[in-house]
């Protein structure tokens, strides 16, 4: 599973560290899928 680059791109940009990102963008996108 990916997620798109536009969302990771604005998690970036509103200053989420790469840890953040994990936690608060990509693992609750992927929840659905586990």
């Amino acid at each position: 599973l990916s997620v798109r680059p536009n969302i990771i791109e604005a998690g970036r940009g509103m200053g989420l560290t790469q840890n953040q990102l994990l936690w608060r963008v990509k693992i609750p996108i992927a929840l659905p899928v586990i």
